[in-house]
C-alpha cells in the first residue's frame, strides 16, 4: 500500500490512504523521504474501536466549529489568522534528533535560525493579542536550550512544566500567552 501511494502523483495522493498508512504505520509516525515519499515502516498498529471513536469524535467537532486546515510554513499563513483565533505550535525539538527535523525527509530541518522564526511569529501574534499555545522541550539529556530560556525570560509568557516521563531524559513544556482562566 506504501508504494501504491508513493507512486501516485501528489495531486493525486489520498489523504484517507495517507491516514491508513500512519495507523499501521510503525508507532503512527508521519516520516517522509527527500523525494516526500512517506516511508515509515509496517508497525504494531492497527485500526481497532478506540481509533474509530477518536475519529468520529474528531469529525464531529471539526463540523460544528468554523475550522480551518493549512498546510504552509508559519511564516506564510499570517494573514489567514484572525483575531480571535487560537495558535497551536509543535514545531520539532531544537535538542533532539527526530527525524522529522535532521533535513533529510522531505523537510527543511529545524535550526536555530528557524527557532527565532517561531519565536518572532510567537510575539507577533502576542502583539496582536491572539492566544498562541507552543509545546516545546527546554532540557534534554542535560543540555538546556539557553536560546529558548533567554526568550522567555524577557517575556510575560505562562511557562508550564510538563511531567517527566520515566525513561525520557527530557523537560517538555508548554509555553502560552494567556491566563489559563480565560
Amino acid at each position: 500500500m506504501r508504494n501504491y501511494y508513493n507512486s501516485l502523483k501528489f495531486e493525486d495522493r489520498d489523504p484517507r490512504l495517507l491516514y491508513t498508512l500512519i495507523l499501521y504505520g510503525f508507532n503512527q509516525q508521519i516520516r517522509f523521504n527527500s523525494n516526500f515519499d512517506f516511508n515509515n515502516p509496517v508497525g504494531m498498529r492497527w485500526f481497532n474501536d478506540k481509533v474509530l471513536e477518536k475519529l468520529i469524535s474528531f469529525s464531529r467537532v471539526i463540523k460544528t466549529k468554523n475550522v480551518q486546515f493549512f498546510n504552509e510554513y508559519f511564516t506564510k499563513i499570517s494573514k489567514e489568522i484572525k483575531p480571535n483565533d487560537f495558535v497551536y505550535m509543535d514545531p520539532p525539538y531544537m535538542l533532539t534528533t527526530g527525524s522529522y527535523n535532521d533535513g533529510k525527509r522531505g523537510f527543511e530541518g529545524w535550526s536555530v535560525e528557524h527557532e527565532d522564526q517561531l519565536l518572532k511569529f510567537a510575539d507577533k501574534l502576542d502583539s496582536k493579542n491572539i492566544k498562541f499555545m507552543i509545546s516545546y522541550v527546554l532540557e534534554h539529556n542535560g543540555e538546556v536550550n539557553q536560546h529558548l530560556k533567554n526568550w522567555l525570560l524577557n517575556r510575560d509568557y505562562s511557562l508550564i512544566r510538563l511531567p517527566t516521563v520515566p525513561g525520557k531524559k527530557r523537560k517538555e513544556v508548554i509555553i502560552i500567552n494567556y491566563d489559563c482562566q480565560d
